[in-house]
């Protein structure tokens, strides 16, 4: 398997110089040299006499001296020469222009303008000696690092290293502009003051490969490889490797020692100290730490200290029930390209066996068993398994031994918030409660419990009905245990599958049996039983299938108590289904009434405005086939009508049979006419005093009584007439 692959850089050495150069100084030519020099290069086949040539050129006689010395002194600065003959002063008049002639140094002098003074300068230059090239340089293009402890690039190593060092004087000429020398000034020698080893960082040229527990090193470079092999010590290369920054641990990090890797078993991964911040490359659901110097910057689910530090790992991993140890660890490995043995810093990840796992499993329980926290939880959870149950102790502890059953109550709805209700341990932990709180449970307490409780409700998956009827089963089924339902913030429908006191309460209403309201639905109840009996005598009803309508009844009175009436019968339409055959009875009163009710609101209504009745305002309604609005409209009407037409006063306490009776009988209206209005009559009457038979409107007979009723519009204006 392979656990590394990738490309470094390594140290090599490079000697820094500091050397000391010895030049002549330079300076631009005289006058009086710049004229020799002139004479000497253009006249070099001149055979005149240099003296008469001075002479010509206006030099005085008594200034020819100083011409003479500084030809001795060029001579001797090896600018010019005299042949093979040595000169002499006191013969200068005899010497000829062609005589005289540049040494090669003085064609250069000549050619720049400047000439040695003859001394000689020091300067000091710094001089860096390649040892893998054998090269002297000017600069190093490498990350230079100096000697130090830990760079382990020391003179020691390269002791019987043959340095050669003839090239400095040449090197230092041909890069005199590099050193700030001018062109003309003149090296004399070059020697090495001080020498300091140090290393440069060269990039990229060596390739790390950790294959099962095999390393590899392959130099890119032969030559590098040579070098290495014969100057590097394995301490010498081990600590170049620990140098480096994705090698290093933390300062005092507790670091394992590792003679062979095949000594480290279920080995998954290798890292390095580097990637201490990435690893592992999973997020885990638990990550424990034993080291004090690893943070782990990564998301992980949860996460533990172990107070101990000498677990070997700094931290380790679980997910899905696998646990990885991360452990820091400087490794042994032989290379065979190089024939040396070197230890590198690395990161291993291995999985933990059955065994070792328990080890750390009893070590993170003792660590988390003293708290009951969501953290605990969650991490009792992780560390659980088939075969030791770490979360079912631990809950047992923190919720089942607790003496007082609020607290274990408490806890467990702390537990269901954290862990899935459908856990085993979960629900088995709410049945104990359960079973223990029902023991306890009464109804003075009822409602108190009932709010820690609930969420066993959930938990064990139980409906509402379901769990009520557990939680009362040693419970009397009575009112102040509805009451005690429905203070626990239970439903009406829920309180009822429990305890059916609707059955109950409509016998009571049926027998005219007064209701305490002791909760609502005894209030609704009492309601409805009040407001149908006032109702019943009222209209003179006994029964459902006895009773005959008192048309007498205060329309007022009976639409005023129906109103009242219908709010709670419509409140207890929503439970019928638990006691269908004692409603149907009420509800068979409410079809008797509430027709006699809905006729009344329509007569109601059209008695407001009588006079605003027309023709084709009851025509509209009969077509529509509103036809008990249309037959309350023309019985208001005419009732309006016969009141005004026989001078009686709105106060009057005659009914509409006697008001057509006197009204024939005072000649306002002929037999056949009132003989129609009592037809109207007898209609309104079956509307207000309803039987079982259902009344049919003859359309024929509307329309006649419409049109009786308003003859005179019909036959003044016959066009409004539809």
């Amino acid at each position: 398997m392979e656990f590394l692959r990738f490309k470094t850089s390594f140290s090599i050495p490079i000697q820094v110089m500091r050397s000391k150069v010895n030049y002549t100084e330079v300076k631009q030519a005289s006058g009086i040299q710049y004229i020799l020099l002139a004479l000497i290069n253009n006249n070099s086949k001149n055979d005149e006499k240099l003296y008469d040539v001075l002479r010509k050129f206006g030099v005085p006689n008594d200034l020819i001296f100083m011409f003479i010395d500084e030809i001795e002194n060029m001579i001797q600065l090896d600018i010019i020469k005299l042949g093979r003959l040595k000169f002499n002063a006191d013969y200068f008049k005899e010497y000829l222009v062609k005589d005289f002639e540049f040494t090669e140094k003085g064609n250069k002098i000549f050619k720049n303008g400047a000439v040695p003074t003859g001394k000689e300068l020091v300067k000091i230059v710094p001089l860096y000696y390649d040892l893998l090239n054998n090269k002297i340089l000017t600069s190093v293009g490498l990350k230079m690092k100096p000697n130090d402890n830990e760079n382990k690039i020391s003179e020691e190593m390269f002791k019987d290293y043959k340095y050669d060092f003839s090239s400095l004087l040449d090197i230092v000429q041909e890069n005199k502009k590099n050193f700030n020398f001018k062109e003309q000034e003149e090296i004399i020698s070059v020697q090495n003051e001080e020498m300091k080893m140090q290393s440069a960082k060269y990039e990229d040229c060596v390739i790390l490969k950790l294959e099962d527990n095999k390393l590899t090193l392959t130099f890119t470079d032969d030559r590098l490889e040579n070098f290495v092999k014969k100057y590097y010590t394995s301490e010498n290369i081990t600590a170049i490797f620990a140098y480096k920054e994705k090698f290093k641990f933390a300062n005092d990090m507790k670091i394992v020692k590792v003679k062979n890797l095949s000594d480290i078993s279920n080995l998954t991964s290798i890292f390095l100290p580097s990637q201490i911040q990435t690893a592992p490359q999973e997020t885990p659901e638990l990550l424990i730490q034993t080291g004090k110097y690893y943070v782990f910057k990564r998301k992980y689910k949860t996460g533990l200290t172990l107070k101990k530090e000498d677990y070997g790992a700094d931290y380790l991993t679980l997910s899905n029930g696998i646990m990885k140890a991360y452990i820091p660890a400087c490794v042994d490995f032989y290379v065979e390209s190089i024939d040396k043995t070197i230890s590198l810093n690395l990161i291993l990840e291995k999985e933990l066996n059955s065994n070792e796992k328990e080890y750390f499993y009893k070590e993170v329980y003792n660590e988390i068993s003293l708290d009951f926290t969501d953290r605990n939880i969650l991490i009792a959870k992780l560390i659980s398994s088939d075969d030791n149950n770490y979360l079912s102790q631990y809950l047992t502890k923190h919720i089942l031994e607790k003496n007082e059953l609020s607290q274990q109550i408490l806890n467990l709805n702390v537990l269901s918030k954290i862990l899935t209700e459908s856990d085993n341990v979960v629900q088995l932990i709410a049945e104990q409660i359960l079973e223990k709180t029902i023991k306890e449970i009464n109804v003075s307490n009822f409602a108190t419990y009932i709010d820690f409780i609930k969420p066993i409700q959930k938990i064990l998956g139980l409906s509402s009905h379901e769990f009520l009827m557990k939680v009362t089963q040693n419970i009397d089924k009575d009112e102040k245990l509805f009451k005690s339902i429905l203070n626990g913030n239970y439903k009406m429908i829920e309180a009822l599958s429990i305890i059916n006191l609707y059955d109950i309460y409509l016998n009571d209403i049926i027998e005219n049996i007064k209701i305490s309201d002791d909760n609502e639905l005894a209030l609704e109840s009492e309601k409805t039983r009040n407001r149908l009996e006032y109702l019943k005598q009222l209209l003179g009803i006994k029964s459902i299938t006895d009773y005959v309508i008192d048309g007498n009844y205060n329309m007022i009175d009976l639409v005023n108590n129906y109103v009242e009436f219908e709010k709670s019968y419509n409140y207890l339409v929503k439970y019928k289904e638990f006691s269908i055959d004692k409603f149907s009875e009420i509800e068979n009163y409410n079809s008797i009434i509430k027709p006699i009710y809905e006729y009344a609101i329509i007569e109601q209504q059209s008695s407001y405005k009588p006079e605003k009745i027309t023709f084709d305002f009851i025509d509209n309604k009969i077509k529509r086939g509103d036809f008990k609005s249309a037959v309350a409209d023309m019985v208001i009407k005419v009732d309006y009508d016969l009141t005004k037409e026989l001078s009686l006063n709105d106060s009057n306490e005659m009914d509409f049979y006697d008001k057509i009776m006197l009204a024939e009988n005072n000649k306002l209206i002929k037999p056949n006419e009132a003989s129609l209005l009592h037809t109207l009559r007898i209609c309104r009457n079956k509307l207000l005093h309803p039987s079982k038979d259902e009344i049919h409107f003859n359309i024929d007979e509307l329309n006649k009584w419409n049109e009786y009723i308003f003859k005179s519009e019909v036959n003044n204006e016959p066009s409004s007439k539809n």
